[in-house]
């Protein structure tokens, strides 16, 4: 299962946009910063990243190697969280035209 186009586009388009507009982070680091929240951490100590176990957030964590399915649940728990923590909702991937 390889990681999907149409995923990444959507991520880039609407998910990152939205936390950065949600947190008044640029999106470069908006994307950092959902990387070290929300990827799991046993995933990327399997794949070579890093944890910092105490601060529970993933160090040198990559989104590249995540499958289609991977990378469909790490878009899920952000969009989650944004609406938890923030407010924001972000768009159906069926609405957003990447």
């Amino acid at each position: 299962d390889i990681r999907r186009p149409v995923l990444n586009a959507y991520y880039w388009a609407a998910v990152i946009p939205a936390v950065s507009e949600a947190t008044g982070y640029v999106d470069r680091d908006s994307h950092h910063e959902m990387k070290a929240l929300h990827l799991p951490p046993g995933l990327h100590v399997a794949r070579g990243g890093a944890v910092c176990w105490q601060c529970a957030r993933v160090l040198e964590g990559s989104t590249r190697r995540l499958s289609s399915r991977e990378q469909a649940q790490y878009i899920e728990r952000i969009r989650v969280w944004l609406a938890h923590e923030y407010g924001a909702i972000v768009p159906d991937p069926a609405k957003v035209s990447a």
